[in-house]
């Protein structure tokens, strides 16, 4: 009888523990992938956006305010325009 029982759980061992080993094996892959990602997402962020001091992305709102009146009857292109 013993040895009848030491075999019925060696068998379960042997049947049950590829098992286990392979659910691991899925979550750490799984793990990996989410990584990888993570990681693609952050470089596409930072390609498709390049920051660089003093430099606007393109189509930022500004707000100016002028210290003189502009006139298309008065000023011409190129002339000087002060700011406050």
């Amino acid at each position: 009888m013993p040895t009848r029982l030491i075999a019925v759980c060696l068998l379960a061992t042997i049947l049950i523990a590829p098992g286990l080993t392979h659910a691991g094996t899925q979550s750490q892959q799984q793990a990996t992938q989410n990584q990888q990602q993570a990681t693609q997402n952050q470089q596409q962020a930072s390609t498709t956006v390049p920051v660089k001091a003093g430099v606007l992305v393109e189509d930022t709102p500004i707000r100016l305010r002028l210290t003189q009146t502009l006139s298309s009857g008065t000023n011409k292109v190129n002339d000087k325009v002060d700011f406050e």
